[in-house]
């Protein structure tokens, strides 16, 4: 008897050392998710760029969601960049491991002190219970194991542009005659071995855009990168296209570097950091060969990267930078990758306790040279000349009840810039945010990314005052009041101008199934009053919305009410907006899950416009405006008969019964010829409403893992 219970013994220690992937049932939809975060952080009406066309800031997320964290083997680096959980939360799952030895079950974070109802939904998405012992495996082994996936993603919006007419009546119309399909397609590749390397490719044609044909093999844009984690994951290096970040960003950062919603957590423990990239953005990334090395408090970190841009020629000097990655048509044809970027940049870090100290320098050289005043209106270029040098210092000390980030840049022409967070923990459930930022004028720093409000860090100074508490665990209210002001002319403004914008949020959760949010924000920027330029008016816009959201076992149920009010400084009518919207998530113990979106809205004017986000195929990313008078709808059908296979499709469909275009008073008036840098949001906000009364799409994602 004894020798029997012996052998069951050892037979439940070897399973344990073996232990399955155990993966709960997420507590939410991807897409509620998206909603919830992006809600917290407080999107930036004016320019909701960070997630459309599938930007950065939603690939990380739901590359970070399809390649969970092992709980059992997560340290406390790997938890801390899951942006919402501060870093006393971080010690108490690690605590709560070290008394248990491993975790069971996802549910088992439910026993750890300190997560909050929001922050357990959300861990469901990002976290699975795996091995306790990390493996060693040869390479003929990693190779074995590795898991493959495949993912295919087309959609084809209607009604089709005029440009796809083959006959065009001008030269003009030539000229902007789309040269490929009426559909874009997205074609993905992942190969990983456990959290030893990764191997991804990404490919991507937009609408309208040659598909093997025009030089294009087959696709308008691919990326590829290699990712060798060092031994002991005390390093790594990236070849092919990746994203650097260092410190705040004013030298070399990220696009998701903006979110305002993870400073009210904690500050960032990593901020000096490179990932590869996964985005189909075209314009945000660099591209050669990067490496990162932690040796006891040291950590070294530099990087190369040459690839070429597009932009436009004139007089052997840079005219425009384009930035939205569009290759439909001769004229955009002809501005492609016609800009070489030469950037590199090493950084050295110092850690011995809870102060860090850090040093570091980014080079930037071009093909052609910038101009010293790009347009009439004496908007800074981003650059001036061909090279742009910078050094950094950095400093950052984390405390239990406070944590301070600062750096401070230095380029060749003397021009500085600076940025500091500072975040207090006043009491358990009271934290106090404060962020000063100063930037001068021409600085030049053409690979920077912060938390900004101009298109360049540059020409901009101002600061961000937050604050957040909670009321038990059921109610809490975070609120924010950000200013900035441009000394020189922007693209909006042709003259020196300020804004500020101001927001609160209220949630109340009275369970895990149930939640109500209520926020308010308030906008007012001076723009250029057209016609009268360089004359400026506040132009102010303020929206609210009340949402609900409720689970019934295998339903999820969402639904909001926005209304929007604006008004211009120098006419007295406000123009108003207001729209319904539903969503409803099946997702029952099946192969089939399935999600609808539906919403009524009204809106006078483009000023006026409503945003909302709307369910999305896998890896892709929206946040449309709505204006005019009319209804939208989304339907999502998703099939999973096995671990392998996963089918999505999608059908939407937007109908108008009134339609109003964007006045010149609401949008730019020409953002090639005033902005230095055109965005993918710029050309999205100056663009009016089509002719047509209407507009489908339709979109399918396969996904094969092996």
């Amino acid at each position: 008897m004894k020798s029997l219970l012996l052998c069951l013994g050892l037979c439940c220690l070897q399973l344990l050392s073996a232990q399955t992937i155990v993966r709960g049932k997420p507590l939410l939809s991807w897409d509620d998710f998206v909603a919830e975060y992006l809600e917290s952080r407080g999107v930036d009406e004016d320019n909701p760029s960070p997630i459309d066309r599938g930007g950065t800031t939603l690939d990380y997320l739901e590359e970070q969601h399809r390649n969970p964290l092992n709980l059992n083997l997560a340290t406390r680096q790997d938890l801390l960049d899951l942006s919402f959980l501060s870093a006393p939360q971080v010690d108490s799952i690690l605590a709560y491991r070290s008394h248990l030895r491993a975790f069971s079950s996802p549910s088992d974070l439910m026993m750890v002190h300190g997560l909050e109802a929001q922050q357990l939904r959300w861990l469901s998405l990002f976290v699975e219970i795996g091995d306790t012992l990390r493996p060693q495996f040869t390479w003929r082994e990693q190779l074995r194991r590795a898991r493959h996936s495949v993912e295919w993603r087309v959609q084809l919006p209607l009604p089709l542009s005029p440009h796809f007419s083959r006959q065009p009546s001008t030269a003009t119309a030539l000229k902007h005659r789309f040269l490929g399909l009426p559909w874009s397609n997205v074609l993905r590749y992942r190969v990983q071995s456990q959290q030893l390397w990764r191997v991804g490719l990404t490919s991507d044609q937009d609408v309208g855009e040659p598909f093997a044909a025009y030089r294009n093999l087959p696709f308008d844009h691919t990326s590829i990168f290699v990712e060798k984690h060092l031994a002991h994951q005390q390093g790594q290096i990236i070849v092919g296209d990746y994203h650097a970040q260092f410190a705040q960003g004013l030298l070399v950062g990220h696009r998701f570097a903006t979110f305002i919603q993870p400073y009210f957590f904690d500050l960032p423990r990593r901020l000096t950091r490179i990932s590869p990239n996964t985005s189909t953005d075209e314009a945000h990334f660099l591209r050669g060969i990067a490496w990162q090395q932690r040796n006891g408090a040291f950590q070294w970190t530099a990087f190369v990267s040459y690839r070429r841009q597009d932009a436009s020629i004139e007089n052997g000097m840079v005219k425009t930078l384009y930035e939205n990655g569009l290759h439909r048509n001769a004229l955009e044809r002809s501005h492609m990758s016609t800009l070489g970027n030469l950037q590199y940049g090493a950084h050295l870090s110092w850690q011995p306790s809870a102060t860090q100290w850090g040093i570091g320098f980014v080079g930037s050289h071009f093909s052609q040279p910038f101009p010293s005043i790009r347009t009439s209106r004496s908007v800074p270029s981003p650059m001036v000349g061909n090279t742009a040098l910078g050094l950094s210092l950095d400093f950052a000390h984390y405390a239990r009840a406070w944590s301070l980030q600062s750096e401070f840049t230095l380029n060749q022409s003397g021009s500085t810039a600076f940025a500091t967070f500072l975040r207090c923990q006043l009491s358990a459930n009271d934290v106090l945010l404060l962020h000063l930022r100063h930037f001068s004028a021409h600085n030049a720093a053409p690979a920077a990314r912060t938390f900004q409000q101009g298109a360049h860090v540059q020409n901009e100074w101002g600061g961000l005052l937050g604050y957040e508490t909670a009321f038990g665990r059921k109610v809490h209210w975070q609120s924010f009041l950000q200013f900035d002001h441009h000394s020189l002319p922007t693209w909006r403004a042709a003259a020196p101008s300020s804004g500020f914008a101001l927001q609160t949020l209220f949630t109340y959760a009275p369970h895990r199934a149930q939640q109500w949010s209520l926020r308010y924000r308030l906008t007012s920027r001076q723009q250029t009053i057209p016609h009268y330029a360089p004359l400026l008016q506040w132009v102010t816009r303020q929206s609210f919305r009340l949402l609900y959201q409720r689970n019934f076992g295998d339903f999820s149920l969402q639904t909001a009410a926005d209304a929007t009010a604006s008004r211009q400084q120098l006419h007295n009518a406000l123009h108003y907006g207001a729209m319904l919207s539903l969503r409803l998530r099946y997702a029952p113990q099946t192969a089939w899950h399935a999600s609808g979106f539906v919403s009524l809205f009204s809106s006078s004017s483009f000023s006026s416009r409503l945003y909302a986000y709307q369910p999305q195929l896998p890896g892709a990313g929206a946040f449309p405006s709505f204006y005019g008078t009319g209804c939208s709808g989304v339907a999502i059908v998703s099939w999973t008969p096995s671990r392998a296979w996963s089918i999505s499709a999608r059908l939407s469909l937007t109908h108008h019964w009134r339609t109003v275009t964007a006045s010149s008073a609401s949008s730019p008036s020409s953002p090639t010829s005033a902005s230095p840098s055109v965005t993918a949001a710029q050309l999205s906000n100056a663009s009016p409403l089509s002719s047509a009364n209407y507009s489908l799409h339709c979109g399918l994602w396969l996904r094969y893992q092996f």
